[in-house]
């Protein structure tokens, strides 16, 4: 059983959920490393602001995640591999509804508690296959939601990042998260993207806009202002389809 599994994910955890948002449309309110402004209150057991959501520890964090998620699914128990790829689905989705998926699947009651007729169904599966069947359905249920169609696309890439490390963990196997450009939100946060005019992309677009109407403006007269004209709504069109590259190629 894979004991250390807990350490060795949270850093991916941690980079899935990002730092603090505050989104209007997010019922979870202020939220920061994914812990909720109510979840925070629960846990050091009285209210907190959102300062103290925004000033909150990954250390503090990691003791939150350990205790409300980890050990309901009772991580230190489970095959290497299903331990973390139940654990992020109970991050996101609940721990209860995590059990019962995996009840489910490996043909136990589904009462969402992890008990150990449930462990013992577990040990008798392959922890590769339990696996693949968890993200499937998780992915499944995410593509259920209302907020698929403007989510979707990093909910799902999320449960392929984790679908990897937890087949890694299988064979006890390093495997390095692909670099995460911009966080797409979980099933209660926000996308954080990079502004897209501190790209270097778009400075250098820019700069050589800049350098082409310099030599247009090197001479003086009526047809030098008619070819800045031009070369300004060439510019204005090219750049509009360079930056839609650049957001997509960042994406």
């Amino acid at each position: 059983m894979a004991v250390e599994t807990f350490d060795r994910v949270m850093p991916d955890v941690f980079a899935h959920e990002g730092g603090y948002v505050d989104h209007p449309k997010d019922p979870g309110g202020a939220t920061n490393h994914g812990v909720t402004h109510k979840t925070l209150a629960a846990w050091r057991g009285k209210p907190v602001t959102k300062a103290d959501v925004r000033n909150l520890s990954r250390a503090e964090a990691a003791l939150i995640y350990r205790a409300q998620y980890w050990r309901p699914i009772r991580g230190d128990e489970l095959p290497a591999g299903v331990d973390y790829a139940l654990f992020d689905f109970a991050i996101n989705s609940g721990p209860a509804r995590a059990v019962k998926t995996l009840q489910q699947i490996v043909g136990v009651p589904a009462d969402g508690i992890m008990g150990a007729i449930t462990l013992d169904a577990v040990s008798k599966r392959s922890p590769a296959d339990l696996i693949n069947a968890l993200c499937d359905a998780r992915l499944a249920f995410l593509k259920g939601l209302k907020g698929w169609p403007t989510f979707g696309r990093g909910w799902g890439r999320r449960v392929a990042e984790v679908r990897a490390k937890a087949l890694s963990l299988t064979s006890g196997a390093p495997v390095a998260m692909a670099p995460t450009l911009y966080e797409a939100p979980t099933e209660r946060g926000e996308a954080q993207e990079p502004a897209i005019w501190n790209k270097p992309e778009t400075l250098a677009y820019a700069a050589t806009g800049v350098g082409s109407l310099s030599s247009v403006f090197a001479g003086s007269g009526p047809l030098q202002w008619a070819l800045a004209a031009v070369v300004l709504i060439a510019a204005g069109v090219g750049a509009y389809y360079a930056i839609r590259r650049i957001r997509e190629a960042y994406q």
